[in-house]
């Protein structure tokens, strides 16, 4: 382990690669290449006949998105992402909704409006067109607090000492899910205020993968977990170049911090390392990369995954919308869109735009989850460190 981390100097490429094969993802890019090679109108036809289908908001949304940035008709975009946000409760769809209407409100010259969009779109602060929007108003990203109001730390100290605390604790000591996930889904059901006590105790007990599942479960009740639902988990090393939080946030979307999960493609461990790429930093760096420690040894793991991520990072000038694009699909792709799309460190691109335009369903979804991670955990971090100060 001591010559792993001496030795790790640089992340290589990646394997991880996704393709779309759902109709829905068929008709975009078809409505997508129309806009692109000016076909302007035939792109916005598509796009239509997406919203005649069970993709109607996100066909509302690429109707909208095609209105806007190829047609110039702000008035017609501003009514589909209003139609948008009417099909849907979930906080990432209603401030992405939210975010693209105060885009088309200001570019129609209602600035106030606009303000008024963004502000709303704000409330989802967790979220990555929240925090989109929250840099649009000029307002600081405000992490939700109700979920303090209904539990407090007092709350999960009683919980976890009783019957079904105490055996969900000994459960996760003793690696069975199957009994810990069963008392600790007894201690989360019934309301808003047990879902919160629930995640606390999932926190608090290092069943760091189900507070996620109970945040997201949470966040389709409109109750924000932040507190529990991103945990800070304790990690041995990540590399200098790599901020923690960064690490936290790839490893929130890619295994919920759950060590023994490997993907059906075979990625491994906390931060979901392909075995080919384990084994090319290894011979990088110039040592031998153990593939059992990589299944079982938690910071063996994110010594590899760290040091990968950073190499990214460090190749996409510290960027991390692009490193983390190209953690899931690979640079090569990452650098292909920028030539054909633009590159969003100059300008010659909104990094928004950018990120829409990524032409994988999977990795457009996960750059907009890592990096709404990202932003939470910096977001903590401040306050943590703003309490510290006091």
């Amino acid at each position: 382990m001591k010559r792993l981390l001496a030795a790790l100097a640089i992340a290589l490429v990646p394997t991880a690669a996704t393709a779309e094969s759902k109709e829905f993802a068929r008709l975009r890019n078809v409505a997508m290449d129309s806009a692109h090679r000016g076909a302007v109108v035939e792109a916005y036809a598509a796009a239509r006949g997406i919203m005649a289908g069970r993709h109607a908001m996100d066909g509302s949304f690429l109707s909208g998105m095609i209105a806007l940035r190829y047609l110039n008709r702000a008035d017609l975009a501003a009514e589909h992402f209003k139609q948008m946000a009417m099909l849907t409760d979930e906080p990432a769809e209603k401030s992405k909704a939210g975010f693209w209407l105060g885009r088309a409100l200001s570019a129609m010259g209602r600035s106030e409006d606009a303000g008024k969009a963004y502000h709303a779109a704000a409330q989802h602060a967790h979220t990555f067109y929240g925090q989109a929007a929250a840099a649009r108003a000029g307002v600081k990203i405000e992490l939700p607090a109700a979920a303090r109001r209904l539990a407090t730390a007092g709350d999960v100290q009683a919980a976890l000492a009783t019957t079904e605390g105490q055996l969900a604790k000994a459960a996760q000591a003793a690696g069975d899910k199957a009994v810990r996930n069963a008392a600790l889904r007894r201690i989360a059901s019934g309301d808003a205020r047990r879902l919160v006590i629930g995640c606390g105790v999932a926190n608090e007990i290092g069943a760091y993968d189900y507070a996620v599942d109970l945040a997201r479960q949470g966040e389709r009740s409109g109750i924000s977990l932040v507190d529990c639902g991103w945990p800070q988990v304790r990690i041995g090393w990540t590399d200098p170049r790599g901020p923690r939080e960064l690490v936290w946030a790839v490893a929130r979307e890619e295994s919920k911090f759950d060590q023994i999960q490997t993907s059906g493609k075979g990625a491994q461990g906390f931060m979901q390392v392909m075995p080919g790429t384990a084994q090319h930093v290894g011979r990088r760096a110039g040592v031998a990369i153990d593939p059992i420690q990589m299944r079982i040894n938690r910071d063996y793991n994110v010594a590899v995954g760290s040091n990968y991520l950073a190499g990214l990072l460090a190749q996409f000038a510290g960027n991390p919308v692009l490193a983390v694009a190209a953690y899931n699909a690979g640079p090569q792709r990452v650098n292909e869109w920028m030539a054909a799309r633009g590159d969003p460190r100059t300008g010659a691109v909104d990094v928004i735009d950018w990120v829409e335009e990524i032409p994988f369903l999977e990795t457009r979804s996960y750059v907009k989850k890592v990096v709404a991670n990202y932003l939470v955990y910096l977001a903590k971090k401040n306050v943590q460190s703003a309490s510290a100060g006091n």
